[in-house]
């Protein structure tokens, strides 16, 4: 059996695993050593901002984050996360120097805890922002590094000597007087983007739905979102469907939502139920976080300020699993609203709105497929939460190709990432209607769009063949509308 030796393992990714498996001194010191020969590296330098952080003395980040920017004007995330920082993007001329890590923690003084929260997140968002957007879907393991020189926490006396080396630039680095000169943005607003001609789309769908949805007489709703235009392409998509457990991607937004507003605190398992609920579909832990959000009631309230229709997106109950997490078995309480009316909110009676597909067949959570795609359009966009908290959720969401049914039957080799949340439900004698769903966002090299495909009452099990063709004309349609000009010579 071959093995792979440290050496043959880029140093970003190697630093990255450690980085990973906790031992950041270790990967610090490896990587500022490669940035001292690579200064070009975007991916060290994205790195080196999340590994270099200290929250009295933010500079070496921002410095990384200028240098991403440097070397990729076009890296929307490293900009943000530097605005977030600073309030500007800087774009320096001149190739870096390279600063010193302070070792020494012994001096500093005491943090107030408001700050090393918030600084926390700040932290945790930059590195996973520069795990996915610049190794993509690559999940290094933090396993074994063999004989990689910083497998061990290095000493003092290993990191003296390259300190040593550069302690004038770090002088220069600080000084900006010395610094020469910068080039400084404000960003400005860009124009409207041009509407594209998505009509050819919308036909494709129409009639893949003739061909299979209204042959076999099942429920298919499909809503598209071009997030760079704003367009919406739907068929079928203002109805209501049965959400099955797509409703976790929202209420797992809506929890980044209080806490970037400091209306909830984060505790020890919150990050594990976040993941689980997400990644698995782990219904207890999905009962702990509807317990740290306050209940189905406040989901369902905020679910109607981000834009969903009440009638249409809503969960009515989740009772059949419980939370221990404090000490008592907390089940989330019904929101009756939805089954007995509420009339100031001009909700109906009579278990009406549970009639989803059929009135036998009780409907205790929905979603309208086009207001859930034009949902994660804005979460992109940064619009529903900052993107620092957004880039903490994104990755919790990444699917494969075995675990995502919009990948199925996309062109071989497409270069895309999704981080999407379904759900599924094949028929029983008492329940007979299979259900599958999938929504989210799915990023290619050329943009991003927003998708939602529901289907319900299709006799074929998994059957999901019709929601892997309808997410492939999505795929041809958005690749080819920004397919990038042709440059032609003089």
């Amino acid at each position: 059996m071959s093995v792979t030796s440290a050496e043959q393992i880029p140093t970003v990714q190697r630093a990255l695993r450690l980085a990973r498996a906790g031992r950041t001194d270790a990967a610090r010191v490896l990587l500022w050593r490669a940035l001292e020969i690579e200064r070009d590296n975007a991916q060290g330098w994205a790195l080196m901002a999340h590994l270099a952080y200290d929250l009295q003395d933010p500079s070496r980040t921002i410095y990384c984050l200028e240098q991403v920017v440097r070397l990729q004007p076009e890296n929307i995330k490293a900009q943000e996360h530097l605005h977030y920082l600073t309030g500007r993007t800087i774009i320096p001329v001149a190739p870096p120097e390279i600063p010193t890590v302070d070792h020494d923690q012994s001096s500093r003084k005491p943090t107030p805890m408001w700050m090393s929260l918030g600084a926390a997140s700040l932290l945790i968002a930059i590195v996973l922002s520069a795990t996915y957007f610049l190794f993509g879907n690559q999940r290094a393991s933090a396993g074994d590094m063999g004989d990689d020189p910083a497998h061990a926490n290095p000493d003092a006396s290993a990191i003296r000597p390259f300190e040593s080396s550069i302690s004038r630039q770090l002088a220069r680095l600080m000084d900006a007087s010395q610094r020469g000169p910068v080039q400084v943005t404000t960003p400005t607003p860009a124009p409207p983007p041009a509407m594209i001609d998505y009509s050819g789309l919308q036909a494709a769908l129409q009639e893949h739905m003739r061909m299979t949805a209204a042959h076999d007489q099942f429920d298919l709703g499909i809503a598209f979102v071009d997030i760079s235009t704003g367009q919406l392409v739907t068929i079928n998509g203002n109805a209501r469907f049965h959400a099955m457990s797509t409703f976790k991607g929202p209420l797992a937004v809506y929890y980044w939502w209080l806490y970037e507003r400091g209306m909830i605190t984060e505790q020890a398992r919150d990050r594990d139920h976040l993941a689980n609920m997400l990644e698995y579909s782990a219904n207890t832990d999905t009962s702990c976080i509807f317990e740290r959000v306050g209940g189905i009631a406040p989901f369902n309230d905020w679910l109607a300020q981000q834009g969903f229709t009440r009638e249409m997106s809503f969960v009515l109950k989740w009772s059949d699993w419980d939370c221990n997490d404090n000490g008592e078995n907390y089940v989330p309480p019904i929101d009756w609203r939805y089954s007995r009316g509420d009339e100031s909110l001009g909700l109906p009676g009579d278990t009406k709105l549970l009639e989803c597909p059929i009135p036998q067949l009780p409907c205790d959570k929905a979603f309208a497929p086009a207001e859930l795609a034009q949902f994660y359009a804005r979460l992109y966009r940064g619009e529903v939460i900052s993107p620092a908290y957004r880039d903490i959720l994104l990755p919790m969401m990444v699917e494969g190709k075995a675990e995502s049914i919009f990948l199925n039957d996309l062109p071989r080799g497409a270069e895309v990432t999704v981080y999407i949340k379904g759900g599924s439900f094949q028929q029983t004698k008492e329940y007979r209607v299979n259900f599958v769903d999938e929504a989210g966002i799915v990023e290619t090299p050329r943009g991003a769009y927003a998708l939602a495909i529901f289907m319900q009452q299709n006799p074929e099990w998994p059957g999901t063949w019709p929601m892997s063709e309808a997410a492939r004309l999505v795929y041809d349609a958005f690749m080819e509308a920004h397919e990038p000009a042709q440059q032609t010579g003089n």
